[in-house]
């Protein structure tokens, strides 16, 4: 969320990893993204920062949540109650998988519009219009999901600025958990903070809190709630989190409908609950692959032992495991996958608590030793867990090498799960390895409770109730995203969307799985009954297409085609992804508003 930055501060620390043939942007930790203008100001490019700061008079959040789909709008005034210029430079944090969809300033009573436009576009307008000497602003995304903007702010000015982000709130562990990032330092104090959240859902909402704030929570129906906050001169100095549970959709679930611009849209949500699966879940063949070379030394190491011991004490009877430990040398725990007994687990723990660290760090040969363990079963879900906090430095440590060993290895189709611990670590590496191989990458963060993420990050995926999920939907649906997933975790649920051609008047859904007792199938007809208040789907559908044209580059590099699909659907929809921006200039039309 919004934070005020030190004006000392003139570099932000970045994370230049790249690999090969991915061609992949950088990681970024903090990065300037965007930047206001002034005519007063001599040089442009660098301002000369006025010793007294300008003040935050209102800070307000408002979202609105429609069927997990939510759309937040931070609003915030300032003012310069000096007599000469004020330059202040803010961060705002945006949830990781959001986008940004809008962003205006309001000076004099006059609003200003951002205009989604191609990356380079925006930056040739942003330079024409400093050049010319009129105020501008450029949002530019360098990493994923924190920017920072510099303001030059007349005498006695008043400016307020608004931004706006959407997102898709996931199903974990059976909850949904909708955040404003406000954690970290927020040296600015508005003199007042307004927090009001409006949630609609079909299904009916079952309970809800509000972490570490004094929010009021107000029922409007079973399927409808609000939320509020307010404080005065009081700063917020942790995440805002609400938590909701909602009832539970019918085994083959539930779709919601919308019509715009000539084209329907549908979006599918398909969670069934193990008691619906024979009360069982899928058994787990899990090898945990744990770097333990010199860089994760003291508090890292500790906190392995802790995340790790946990979780292997905690493995169902029915999951057989194994550990592999690498640094520049493998160590395997035993030749073979152990059935998870209590003496078993009980002996590995003990494994656990006596690693020490040292070495460089082999991923490549830790990786190919744990494929070469798992066996391709109808039955049981084969799954590596891996854990590094660097980059590949001995044996072979060219990451597209890797990449490329991992897959032609992975013969019993292994879902691999990667986390990356700190900030040394090639993530963008590990999230291609990760989607190349059915499994999904999650970075650990340092300063925060490192074992707690490791472990909450486990619990949702330790126990599988369905794999290889395909969908199908009838004839005149077209555009799905996805068609196919690799497994399916109790709590969580799969969302579905797609376009059909109008003139339908229902969708025929089948999804095919395999659970603990073999092929499952799941047919259900939908009639079709557009409504007002599912609107948000085409922003949705939008959305998630975005997000797999994305991994998609990921894994195959920044193919032109996929770039121009990317930019071309931001465009249309109004997103800031890495290929676009948000430009505010008086040279410009905006193209988004309110």
């Amino acid at each position: 969320m919004l934070a005020r930055q030190s004006h000392e501060k003139g570099v932000f620390g970045a994370d230049e990893t790249h690999k090969k043939g991915m061609g992949i942007l950088p990681a970024v930790i903090l990065f300037s993204a965007l930047i206001m203008l002034s005519p007063a100001m001599a040089d442009p490019w660098i301002p000369e920062p006025f010793p007294y700061g300008a003040v935050i008079e209102h800070l307000n959040v408002s979202a609105e949540i429609s069927n997990n789909y939510a759309i937040t709008e931070v609003k915030e005034v300032i003012f310069n109650p000096w007599g000469e210029p004020v330059v202040e430079e803010f961060s705002f944090e945006i949830p990781e998988k959001a986008f940004i969809s809008n962003f205006s300033l309001t000076m004099d009573g006059e609003t200003h519009y951002a205009k989604v436009v191609p990356r380079d576009v925006g930056q040739e307008e942003f330079q024409e219009a400093v050049m010319n000497g009129t105020d501008a602003a450029l949002v530019e995304s360098y990493g994923k999901n924190v920017f920072t903007y510099s303001i030059s702010i007349s005498p006695y000015q008043r400016v307020a600025i608004a931004m706006r982000y959407e997102e898709f709130l996931e199903k974990r562990l059976g909850t949904y958990e909708y955040v404003i990032p406000f954690s970290g330092s927020y040296p600015g104090t508005p003199d007042n903070l307004n927090i009001s959240i409006s949630m609609i859902s079909e299904m009916s909402i079952i309970n809800a809190s509000v972490e570490n704030y004094g929010a009021s929570i107000i029922w409007r129906s079973a399927h409808r709630m609000d939320v509020y906050y307010s404080s005065v001169s009081e700063a917020p100095y942790m995440d805002f989190i609400l938590d909701y549970r909602l009832a539970s959709p019918p085994l083959n679930g539930t779709m919601l409908t919308y019509v715009q611009g000539g084209e329907g849209y549908f979006m599918h949500i398909f969670s069934p609950q193990r008691s619906e699966l024979g009360g069982r879940s899928m058994p787990k063949d899990i090898i945990f692959v744990l770097d333990k070379s010199g860089s994760m030394a003291g508090e890292k190491i500790h906190q392995l032992k802790d995340a790790f011991s946990s979780i292997i004490w905690d493995l169902p009877e029915q999951d057989r495991f194994n550990i592999i430990l690498f640094d520049d040398s493998i160590q395997v725990y035993s030749p073979e996958t152990l059935q998870a007994t209590e003496e078993n687990r009980e002996m590995a723990v003990d494994y656990i608590n006596g690693i020490e660290a040292g070495g460089s760090t082999n991923i490549n040969d830790a990786m190919l030793r744990a494929l070469g363990m798992l066996e391709l079963s109808e039955t049981r879900l084969p799954v590596i867990v891996m854990l590094t906090d660097g980059l590949p430095t001995y044996g072979v440590t060219d990451t597209y090498e890797i990449r490329e060993n991992v897959l032609a290895a992975n013969e019993a189709r292994v879902s691999i799960f990667c986390l990356g611990f700190g900030y040394d670590v090639d993530f963008d590496f590990l999230r291609a390895m990760a989607l190349e191989n059915g499994g999904v990458a999650i970075r650990i963060e340092e300063g925060k409770d490192a074992g707690a993420q490791i472990t909450d990050f486990y619990d949702t995926i330790s126990t599988p109730l369905l794999r290889d999920l395909r969908f199908e939907y009838s004839e005149g649906t077209y555009e799905i995203y996805p068609t196919y997933l690799d497994q399916l975790f109790e709590g969580s649920e799969a969302v579905i969307v797609g376009k059909y051609s109008l003139g339908l008047e229902s969708i025929g859904s089948k999804v095919t799985a395999t659970s603990w007792d073999g092929t499952r199938t799941f047919q259900e007809n939908f009639t079709l009954s557009g409504c007002a208040k599912y609107d948000f789907i085409p922003r949705f559908w939008a959305y998630a297409k975005i997000n797999h044209l994305l991994d998609e580059v990921t894994v195959y590099g920044e193919e032109p085609s996929l770039v121009e699909n990317i930019s071309s659907l931001a465009m249309e929809f109004g997103f800031v992804t890495p290929y676009t921006s948000l430009l505010v200039s008086p040279i410009t039309e905006p193209t988004i508003e309110g």
